[in-house]
């Protein structure tokens, strides 16, 4: 926001008529921002509420599965097998009536053999044969095929032998169904407060008209940006809210189907004649409700006057009867009388105690996923209102207009990254769908080919990217990367093997290390060494925001319409960095003066590797955090917290924080930093920073010590990766050699710092264990800047006389 205040100077008049066309274009310009934020909020909301819906579903159908398994193993330890089972037709035909929103039940033994099935008219083939073949032992495991959701229930006969698996069927049109009425209320939200963000607007334009010329500067964008801020704020809390009625909702429904799928099995006995205070074994089916559920706290047996006849608490506690337990859903037992004219007695009640923590922990985490989704759509909206604030002051004079060049760089960084983030969850689950069974390399090495094809392509194009930007200008690396970028993204739609689908991100890899060091070369020869630090921080908050908007409306559009949509729409999104460039910045489109060229001679590229400075900002600066960087971030992290059991959703949380360290700290901090003329400083205070976090480790390695390392890593990086860069700028050995090829350099020491690291966290995990190991890296990336300090001696003096 600061940016934007800082750039927009227009010249206030007292004169209505010359207010009106700015203000008017302004109007227009939020509308459109107000409708490109509110679609994208709603997309993300569908997508979430879809997962919770799913996650709903696979607990129903756990519960009335896990009954039937039951039985069905009850039944072979009395010497039954499973292929000769008595009444199994009717068992399937009791879990579609029980379960009226699947497609279909099957029975199958434990090499895949199809034993029965009971399938809607018209229904999909029960599709299980080659669904074994990724089984890993889970208790309830899921599959996803284009359309449908396959679930399997593992069926065990004495000693725990795995005999065969009960198969549950659920489309898609049936999750769609059952998020109707939370559609429905979403439109409803999504009218109500787009018809409030229009008022505001119309509002803000006529304030604007009216405003004193002292504050006209400034309201011009606070007005229209706080009128879309609103809107989105009241389209999140009425999401949030719906996300909480749905959870409870699907909970105690879940829960009373639970309780009544028992209460007839104790029902059936009690018509036997077995007085329910003679119940035994209770145990099992108990802590089976428990584990299906996790939100219960304790389940209880009572007589028909109210006494406690049985009771099994989680963990195997006392239950909470106070401040630690919430509602109760109970179930009473009747025995129906023979003559159907006569009354059914009431012999006990079956109670299932919910527990407030495990609910308050539900609700929070759908709290949260709406407000990952809140989140997202508000930096979208940051980024578009940077971008209206750039190209409104572009036609200014030539001093507004340098000042708009870091935003119109920046902008195109957040589209090029958008695009280029949004498959990138769903690469290696693409590419475990396209191999074949009859592979001779392991799957795990075959899942990891296309990200690790992708970095290697990326990495060759900086080695001459910077050269060809020396040479003939930024644009032709940018305008060339994103074309091939686009054209990879279109050959991962259409790809039908695993070579194809290598070999397109291959070159989607090659087309984005051109891009990325294009408008970065661009972003250098714009920017005077006084606002070099703000300027490449504002990149750098750019491609941050594109990465977290992109991954994350990529993956929940993934789980929406598929794999294939996302890499289309990556392909089609992939043009518009090449077409704003060829809008907006044309007029940058040219080559560097013949005199600021690197001979062509390699004297200086000799020179630039001898250099001392350079090399000790390459060897302890630039490799040493990029292994910190990705070693935390894409490998202890999700390690560690997943063995401390935080789900993913918290880690990819966590991981936000670090970018909106770097989105919204760096710009403030360049600027600010930019002021001193001494970069060493803060390279070093950088490196001492984020090595701090990790060392602190050693003290809490739990979610809260993780945060805070991530954090002071994302402060570290918001002002260090510029500090690197503007040090490394002010060297006379790299105006010597170019500064696009010493860029391109030490790109690719960055790179090479991104392959070391999971294997240098690997090892020291292997060696120390994690918590240890996190601490060491974090004392060693604060000797290397130490070392860097030490070693660099003429920085501070090469930076002064620039």
């Amino acid at each position: 926001m600061t940016q934007i205040l800082r750039i927009a100077q227009i010249r206030p008049t007292s004169a209505l008529s010359q207010r009106r066309p700015v203000v008017l274009r302004m109007l227009l310009a939020s509308m459109i921002i107000l409708v490109l934020a509110q679609g994208l909020n709603v997309f993300l909301t569908l997508a979430a509420q879809r997962n919770a819906s799913v996650q709903t579903l696979a607990t129903a159908i756990r519960i009335s599965g896990h009954e039937q398994v039951f039985h069905i193993e009850n039944a072979m330890r009395l010497g039954k097998p499973l292929a000769q089972m008595y009444g199994l037709s009717d068992t399937l035909a009791g879990l579609r009536r029980t379960l009226p929103f699947i497609e279909g039940v099957a029975l199958i033994n434990a090499d895949g053999q199809l034993l029965l099935q009971d399938v809607a008219e018209g229904g999909t083939a029960m599709p299980v044969g080659a669904a074994l073949a990724s089984y890993r032992g889970e208790v309830l495991w899921h599959q996803r095929r284009d359309d449908l959701h396959l679930y399997l229930l593992p069926i065990h006969a004495g000693e725990r032998q795995l005999s065969g698996f009960l198969v549950f069927l659920l489309s898609e049109d049936a999750v769609t169904n059952s998020q109707q009425e939370s559609r429905e209320q979403m439109l409803r939200s999504l009218l109500m407060s787009s018809a409030l963000g229009l008022l505001l607007l119309f509002a803000a334009t006529l304030l604007l008209q009216r405003c004193p010329e002292r504050f006209y500067r400034r309201a011009l964008f606070i007005a229209p940006f706080a009128a879309v801020l609103i809107a989105q704020g009241v389209f999140s809390w009425y999401n949030v809210t719906s996300f909480r009625s749905s959870y409870l909702a699907g909970l105690t429904g879940n829960v009373q189907r639970a309780c009544d799928s028992l209460g007839r099995e104790f029902e059936r006995l009690l018509a036997l004649g077995v007085d329910i205070r003679r119940f035994h074994g209770l145990d099992a089916p108990f802590q089976r409700m428990l584990d299906d559920i996790p939100e219960l706290a304790s389940v209880t047996l009572y007589d028909a006057e109210g006494r406690a006849l049985f009771t099994h608490p989680r963990f195997g506690g006392a239950p909470d009867e106070q401040g630690g337990a919430a509602a109760q859903i109970q179930t009473p037992l009747r025995i129906v009388a023979a003559d159907s004219q006569s009354a059914s007695s009431m012999e006990g009640v079956l109670s299932a105690r919910l527990s407030s923590a495990q609910i308050s922990k539900g609700i929070w985490h759908r709290v949260s996923d709406a407000g990952t989704v809140a989140l997202t759509s508000a930096i979208f909206v940051g980024e578009l209102l940077i971008l209206l604030a750039a190209l409104m002051h572009r036609d200014q004079q030539s001093e507004r207009r340098r000042r708009a060049r870091p935003l119109l760089a920046r902008t195109a960084a957040f589209t090029l990254l958008f695009a280029w983030a949004l498959p990138l969850a769903i690469v290696p689950l693409h590419m475990a769908q396209l191999m074949s069974a009859n592979r001779v390399i392991p799957a795990e090495i075959l899942n990891a080919l296309p990200v690790s094809a992708e970095m290697l392509f990326a990495l060759l194009a900086t080695l001459f990217a910077g050269r060809l930007a020396d040479r003939h200008g930024w644009h032709w690396p940018f305008l060339a990367g994103t074309l091939i970028c686009a054209c990879g993204g279109l050959l991962s739609a259409l790809s039908s093997g695993a070579g194809d689908f290598i070999a397109a991100r291959g070159l989607v890899g090659l087309g984005y290390g051109l891009a990325w060091m294009g408008i970065q070369s661009h972003v250098y020869a714009a920017s005077p060494p006084r606002t070099q630090m703000h300027a490449i921080a504002s990149l750098v908050a750019g491609i941050f925001a594109g990465h977290l908007c992109g991954s994350a409306t990529g993956g929940m559009l993934a789980e929406q319409f598929g794999a294939g949509s996302v890499f289309l729409l990556s392909a089609v999104l992939g043009l518009v960095p090449l077409l704003f460039a060829l809008a907006f910045m044309r007029d940058h489109f040219r080559a560097p003066p013949q005199g600021t060229l690197a001979p062509a001679s390699t004297s200086a590229l000799r020179e630039l590797l001898a250099d001392r400075n350079y090399l000790a900002l390459l060897a302890l600066c630039v490799v040493p955090f990029s292994i910190v960087q990705v070693g935390l971030l894409y490998f202890a992290l999700p390690l560690h917290l997943g063995a401390q059991g935080a789900s993913p959703a918290d880690t990819g949380r966590i991981l936000m924080v670090y970018g909106l360290s770097v989105i919204y700290l760096g710009p403030l901090l360049g600027r600010w930093l930019g002021r001193f003329r001494q970069r060493k400083h803060f390279v070093v205070l950088a490196g001492l920073l984020g090595g701090s976090g990790l060392a602190a480790l050693y003290l809490d390695a739990g979610l809260l010590g993780m945060l805070l390392a991530v954090f002071l890593l994302g402060i570290a990086s918001s002002f260090g990766g510029p500090a690197q860069s503007s040090f490394a700028l002010q060297l006379p050995a790299v105006q010597r050699a170019g500064k696009n090829r010493a860029m391109a350099i030490q790109r690719t020491a960055d790179k090479l710092g991104q392959l070391l690291g999971p294997l240098c966290m690997g090892g020291l995990f292997a060696l120390l264990g994690s918590q240890a190991g996190l601490s060491i890296a974090g004392l060693m990336y604060m000797l290397c800047a130490v070392a860097f300090w030490l070693l660099a001696r003429h920085g501070d003096r090469t930076a002064a006389s620039s």
